[in-house]
């Protein structure tokens, strides 16, 4: 089946950036070497699929094991890569146990393949890959008990780790902005998309290949082409997205740097809120950093991971809650009087904004009043 071939490009590829990530780990870049390992284990994985799809089951029965051991360890594998990646403490206990399925599958597997009929174990494997059951016998019995075990756990796996990884991402997106400088909003954005997009790349085909058996793939070439490149492409991506996320001394933000951060973020908050420059239509960040003896990039840095939004969205947020007092003390106000009073340069940016943070426009929150207070 030479179409098969093609399940080794990403294999290629994982192992290349398993490689290359491995040469520039240090001790600063841990999470390098975390995916360095989730390559290299994605790249047994897609070997395993490649001896499968081989018409001489003989040359998958002595990888057999290494193929389980590596399917049972690479959702692990990326969970350990994103504890890394936000600077989580790992320690030996627990890679232990989250590896414990994979390593005990390939010690279990190859134990029992030692000790079984070679012939009884081929014929079940061409079986399986031709979907008919000509007779069951003992070993037959016990490999479809085992596989049907690891199936389980695998599934299991896809749908606990995907979960923790998701959560993850969501809950330490402010931690991910400090501890890497050189990542700002939009690659935020790219680092989420990157990461649901792999996490359900490799989710929704394992939960198919686990339920329905990789037997789906025997004839379709085309299936098999189409995500040999997809993962080709997903664990290129990953792998120099990667290579960019630096955390090295001159970049990780330590103690004392973040308690500046801190205490700017507390100047920051005096300076606009406390002392309602919000309402000066021609606030900007230049002033507000000049005024704070700091610079545009580390204020903007600064009202991103304390508040997650930029800060014009900042700026404007408050001053809809200043707009939303005037109205409810005179419903009268016009949208442009109201717009200058509250600091926005015009009736349409109050209107935009408005709508962005109270889901409305000023005259519908003006209906909303008038009609509480008819009740």
């Amino acid at each position: 089946m030479s179409h098969t071939f093609t399940i080794l490009i990403p294999a290629f590829i994982c192992f290349l950036m398993g490689i290359i990530l491995l040469f520039k780990y240090n001790s600063e870049n841990k999470h390098k070497i975390f995916l360095s390992i989730f390559m290299l284990n994605s790249c047994l994985m897609f070997i395993g699929h490649f001896l499968y799809f081989q018409d001489n089951p003989t040359l998958y029965l002595y990888f057999d094991s290494i193929f389980l051991s590596a399917l049972l360890s690479i959702f692990p594998c990326f969970y350990f890569y994103h504890k890394s990646l936000f600077d989580i403490k790992i320690n030996r206990n627990d890679i232990l146990i989250h590896l414990s399925p994979g390593i005990t599958a390939l010690f279990l597997f190859s134990l029992y393949i030692s000790f079984i009929d070679k012939g009884h174990y081929l014929n079940y494997l061409t079986e399986i890959k031709l979907d008919s059951y000509s007779e069951y016998n003992e070993t037959s019995l016990m490999l479809e008990i085992q596989y049907d075990i690891i199936r389980y756990i695998h599934i299991s796996q896809i749908i606990l780790y995907s979960s923790m990884i998701l959560k993850r991402i969501i809950k330490n997106q402010k931690k991910l902005i400090r501890y890497y400088l050189s990542i700002d909003k939009f690659q935020i954005k790219y680092f989420r998309l990157i990461n649901y997009s792999f996490l359900i790349l490799m989710a929704i085909p394992g939960l198919i290949a686990a339920i329905l058996n990789r037997g789906i793939f025997n004839h379709n070439s085309i299936l098999i082409l189409l995500f040999s490149l997809i993962f080709a492409c997903f664990y290129f991506i990953l792998g120099m997205y990667a290579m960019k996320q630096i955390a090295g001394k001159a970049y990780k933000l330590d103690y004392q740097l973040d308690k500046k951060m801190k205490i700017l973020k507390d100047k920051f908050v005096n300076y606009i809120v406390n002392k309602e420059n919000y309402k000066n239509q021609y606030i900007n960040i230049e002033t507000v950093a000049k005024h704070l003896n700091s610079n545009k990039a580390y204020i903007s840095k600064v009202v991103n991971a304390e508040f997650n939004m930029s800060f014009i969205n900042y700026v404007n947020k408050h001053r809809v809650s200043l707009a939303k007092i005037l109205i409810y003390k005179n419903l009268k106000l016009t949208n442009e009087e109201i717009a200058r009073l509250s600091g926005f340069g015009s009736e349409l940016s109050l209107i935009r904004s408005f709508k962005r943070f109270e889901k409305c426009k000023p005259s519908d929150y003006k209906k909303m009043i008038i009609n509480k207070r008819l009740e």
